[in-house]
């Protein structure tokens, strides 16, 4: 698949959802971040850095899709910003966005578990469940589900927990102890889901 990019108005709809993602984020954060040595700056910004590098790189082969238009070949850092973008469109759109995400979204310790989190979010209202968000004021202290998602025509509630396996080196992630033990991280990740509350009050 192909991306295409204009030079003057109106967008595409590739440049539509980074420049949507950029103003969600805010451009004070995104030039806060530039300001860090690279080692340091947040996945997303090294995603717009990459995608500026593609857009770069196309302009100088010239390989013109019409008079105003290039056609370019994604990246994987463009593809990160597209679906990213996407995602919080989708969320924002059927009121399930929260200014919570966002500032998890921009911490780097907290980016890859929320990112897993709202792409479930997404998947579920595009199947076209019902989510429901969880009263967290009635549950002080417990250890609570990320949201229901309701199944109309089966009558079915589901009570959606989102874990995703941290990677030693991969969106921020760095190990106090190395492991290779596989399994046993999906156990604990099991285990913990499983300690979630799912009562009838959510």
């Amino acid at each position: 698949n192909f991306a295409h990019l204009v030079t003057k108005e109106p967008q595409t709809k590739e440049q539509f959802l980074v420049e949507y993602l950029k103003s969600v984020l805010g451009l004070d954060w995104i030039l806060a971040e530039l300001r860090k040595p690279p080692q340091d700056q947040h996945f997303i910004v090294k995603c717009l850095k990459g995608y500026n590098a593609l857009i770069d790189k196309t302009q100088l082969e010239r390989k013109p899709f019409s008079n105003d238009m290039l056609e370019i070949q994604p990246n994987g850092f463009l593809m990160e910003l597209l679906l990213l973008a996407r995602d919080l469109c989708i969320l924002a759109n059927c009121k399930f966005l929260e200014k919570e995400h966002l500032i998890r979204i921009k911490e780097k310790k907290f980016y890859q578990g929320v990112r897993y989190e709202l792409t479930v979010a997404t998947i579920c209202l595009l199947l076209g469940l019902k989510l429901t968000k969880v009263n967290t004021s009635l549950l002080e202290g417990e250890k609570i589900v990320e949201f229901t998602a309701y199944h109309h025509e089966t009558n079915t509630t589901l009570y959606v927990e989102a874990k995703s396996r941290h990677r030693d080196g991969v969106l921020h992630y760095e190990s106090l102890e190395k492991s290779n033990n596989n399994k046993g991280e999906f156990k604990k990740l099991i285990r913990n889901m499983m300690l979630k509350r799912k009562s009838g009050q959510i």
